[in-house]
């Protein structure tokens, strides 16, 4: 023990001394530690977010390219069709065309009708190598906007046969997957009026074509 100016002081190889000074490099040892244990938990935080913001550009990106490469399939896939279409359309009038002969000939020519409805059936082979379906178009089924197209309408006093299909010109074909036809089918669809109202339109089509004679008559 040392004595300056009237007071004890420890020596530096003391106890006293040496526990001072180890409690204080305590301290400072602390004090370092907390501080690299929280800038490291920065760090890690900030690199966590700079992650999570990469993961979603890189998701945000791959979604974008795919959205692009989906449009591109798509215009690709709607200037196929465009240029096809019309080929497509002579194809569906030959399929009514079989279909409709092979009906006709069906009691007098029966060997003559399977070949028809072969053929038909062959149209529709190549239809569906292109993933081109039929629409189903029957006399009797529901008419549907979306798939058929209405060429004419026929008036029945049935109300059951109201707005179905009375005769299918040509059969309508889509594109599989696809939300609108690529070609809708031309049908005849019944309309249902009263049975007065028939013989009201017959009656004046009779009269209309009485007085359309009556004028050639005279002009004579």
């Amino acid at each position: 023990m040392n004595t300056y100016d009237g007071r004890d002081i420890p020596d530096e190889s003391s106890p006293e001394h040496t526990a001072g000074w180890v409690d204080s490099l305590r301290r400072e040892l602390s004090a370092l530690i907390e501080i690299s244990a929280n800038s490291a938990e920065d760090k890690l935080d900030q690199l966590r977010a700079e992650a999570t913001a990469f993961h979603e550009r890189a998701a945000a990106y791959e979604n974008n390219a795919r959205a692009l490469h989906a449009r591109i399939e798509k215009l690709q896939d709607d200037q196929v069709r465009s240029l096809l279409k019309p080929f497509f359309e002579r194809l569906s009038t030959l399929h009514a065309q079989a279909l409709d002969s092979s009906a006709a000939l069906a009691e007098d020519a029966p060997g003559a009708a399977e070949d028809f409805e072969y053929f038909a059936e062959t149209i529709e082979d190549m239809f569906s190598l292109y993933d081109i379906d039929s629409v189903g178009a029957a006399v009797g089924k529901p008419f549907d906007a979306r798939l058929h197209q209405s060429a004419r309408t026929v008036a029945t006093d049935d109300p059951s046969l109201d707005a179905t299909i009375q005769r299918v010109a040509r059969q309508g074909f889509i594109f599989a997957g696809a939300d609108r036809v690529l070609l809708p089918a031309r049908v005849s669809v019944f309309r249902y009026s009263h049975p007065t109202d028939i013989k009201s339109d017959a009656s004046d089509a009779i009269g209309s074509e009485q007085r359309s004679t009556d004028m050639k008559e005279s002009s004579l």
